[in-house]
């Protein structure tokens, strides 16, 4: 579950791009 949640958030992340783009960072930091 944990790594399909990984995947999704980072295709939500990937379609949002500018406007999470920080939080992006944060998630990965």
């Amino acid at each position: 579950m944990i790594i399909i949640s990984r995947e999704i958030r980072i295709v939500v992340l990937s379609a949002l791009g500018e406007n999470l783009r920080d939080l992006r960072a944060a998630v990965l930091l």
